[in-house]
């Protein structure tokens, strides 16, 4: 059949006009129906492709200094307390998360310099003890002619070794559970040179 326009409504079809059936009526409604649908969906699909792109985009954008933040902590070792974030940018979540982190490293390489500096004073006090000890037993065993009383002075300065170290090895157990802060005390260096 052919198209008839309504003149009194531009553009609508009028399904009034002789040479239309109720079916073939009913053919061009499912066809217009049919195109709106697949319009419709495919209207849909690129609004949910573009709406997806677009939303990894600003995601990726939002999300990049969590990302520099990452990267940075990965590099960061017992040995390499130095770095620091220092995230630049909008005082938000990120930075405050960022600043803490940066303070938290501070702190960690203050006590990791203060442990090495404590072993090692440590380890140098409890060497001065030992060297005491070895250096009497090398003396006295040397000496094929010591006599009872050799034996009874270096028992005595390897006694007072012992009490030093014991003392030691007590201070830094004490010290380990904070259960005693550390005694500082001026000295007088003449008087022990």
């Amino acid at each position: 059949p052919h198209e008839n326009i309504d003149n009194n409504q531009p553009g609508v079809l009028n399904t009034t006009s002789p040479g239309y059936t109720p079916s073939s009526v009913a053919i061009i409604q499912s066809d217009l129906l049919g195109q709106v649908q697949r319009l419709s969906l495919i209207g849909f699909g690129l609004v949910a492709i573009l709406g997806g792109v677009a939303a990894y985009w600003i995601i990726g954008i939002a999300l990049k200094p969590v990302s520099l933040v990452s990267q940075t902590a990965r590099r960061i070792s017992a040995n390499k307390l130095n770095e620091r974030l220092s995230l630049e940018g909008p005082h938000d979540e990120v930075k405050e998360l960022a600043d803490a982190f940066d303070q938290m490293l501070n702190r960690l390489e203050s006590a990791f310099a203060q442990q090495g500096e404590f072993v090692a004073n440590a380890a140098h006090e409890l060497r001065t003890p030992l060297t005491v000890l070895r250096t009497n037993l090398e003396v006295i065993q040397s000496d094929p002619g010591a006599t009872a009383e050799d034996y009874r002075s270096i028992l005595v300065t390897l006694e007072r070794s012992i009490y030093r170290l014991e003392s030691l090895v007590t201070d830094l157990l004490l010290l380990a559970k904070s259960e005693k802060e550390i005694a500082r005390e001026k000295i007088i260096v003449g008087a022990l040179l």
